[in-house]
């Protein structure tokens, strides 16, 4: 009786190590990767057609419609508090099938130069004004193949506003190589443009 007994505790003590183990009860999973942070909102401008004011617009572009976008600064997902800058985006398209996406990068004084003379020599801006600053991200030739730079790559545009007459006028500043103050800046064009009011 003894026998059988101690042989009844082993065929237990076998089957109890043979058993796979119990896994633990699934629980709340934690997600792999964090949620993505939501895309900033952007502000759509109107678009606007001006017209050109100079041969060189007129060759380069013939009419310019622009608009621009800025884009909300993004914010701290736990906190609500604005933890960035807003960025402005500017995009054209001329009739002749140019087209140039670029985001504003700072101002520009006219007292800077571009290859070794200032601004204010030899693009005659309007008097005691800042340029906006673009650094261009693309450019799309028309068929021809020749864009506001010519056959180079332009990189940054520099442009002037002015509202103290009774129209509206531009002056964009096409710029290859570097930006203005910086050495291999080659002003391409100076393009001017007007809209009424």
């Amino acid at each position: 009786m003894r026998s059988a007994y101690l042989t009844l505790i082993a065929l237990m003590a076998i089957t109890a190590c043979s058993q796979a183990p119990t896994p633990p009860a699934a629980g709340p999973q934690d997600p792999i990767d964090a949620a993505a942070p939501p895309t900033p909102e952007r502000i759509v401008g109107d678009p606007l057609t001006i017209s050109p004011a100079n041969p060189d617009a007129q060759s380069a572009t013939g009419a310019l419609t622009f608009h621009d976008e800025i884009e909300q600064p993004p914010t701290d997902p736990t906190t609500g508090e604005i933890v960035g800058a807003a960025r402005t985006y500017l995009f054209l398209e001329a009739a002749n099938g140019v087209t140039i996406d670029a985001e504003l990068i700072g101002g520009v004084d006219a007292t800077v130069p571009i290859g070794g003379d200032p601004i204010a020599a030899i693009a005659d801006p309007p008097a005691d004004i800042s340029l906006d600053l673009y650094l261009v991200s693309n450019e799309t030739l028309p068929p021809n193949g020749v864009g506001l730079c010519g056959v180079k790559p332009v990189t940054h545009l520099a442009i002037a506003s002015d509202f103290s007459n009774d129209f509206a006028g531009w002056r964009i500043l096409a710029i290859s190589g570097a930006a203005p103050g910086e050495l291999g800046a080659v002003l391409c064009q100076r393009l001017d443009y007007v809209t009424g009011r």
